[in-house]
């Protein structure tokens, strides 16, 4: 499902979704910008009934109330530059609630654009995969290669590598803002910011 809305306010009366897929924007327009805005509604589309893609009326407001809200729970959220995509399981109705740890993902379209070449086939290949159950439950598997087979489609735009602190997936960017915004899922190393 795909929703544009003025404030985080108005998303909080969606309900029942896995995931929130914020497109974090400056309200610029450029080539990357049209693509992704052309590609809007068809990533809800596509993404299924588990996942609400999100975007603001007003892009710097909404971008501004986004990183006041999550910013507690992933500060590294401050210094994301957009255009970007912030992927969590946290429902804004949920922030304050001292029991979610919560799940997230940022991707930085700028760098992806440049590593891999079309914003549409990198969105089509997050669709699939948040749509794909057993991919998402490599997110938290310590199996080792998991992770990577089920998400091998991102080493077109990132260098994968084992963690330091026991078997899990590492993602570096290839280089730029990408290297110092995407994190891994888990909640704790989120947290640390």
């Amino acid at each position: 499902m795909s929703y544009a809305c003025k404030t985080l306010g108005s998303v909080s009366r969606l309900t029942g979704f896995d995931w929130y897929i914020f497109l974090l924007q400056d309200g610029l327009a450029d080539q990357l910008r049209d693509e992704i805005e052309r590609n809007f509604d068809a990533l809800g589309r596509i993404v299924g009934e588990a996942a609400v893609v999100v975007r603001g009326y007003d892009p710097q407001g909404l971008r501004r109330e986004i990183r006041e809200a999550y910013g507690g729970m992933y500060p590294r959220l401050e210094r994301i530059e957009p255009p970007a995509l912030f992927v969590t399981d946290v429902p804004p109705p949920r922030l304050d609630d001292p029991e979610v740890a919560g799940r997230f993902i940022v991707f930085p379209l700028r760098e992806f654009r440049h590593a891999g070449g079309s914003v549409a086939d990198f969105l089509s290949s997050l669709a699939d995969a948040l749509t794909d159950p057993v991919a998402l439950e490599a997110l938290s598997s310590n199996e080792p290669g998991r992770f990577e087979q089920r998400w091998q489609w991102l080493g077109r735009y990132l260098v994968m590598r084992p963690s330091f602190m026991g078997f899990g997936p590492k993602l570096d960017a290839i280089g730029g803002d990408a290297a110092r915004c995407l994190d891994r899922w888990f909640p704790d190393e989120a947290r640390t910011g």
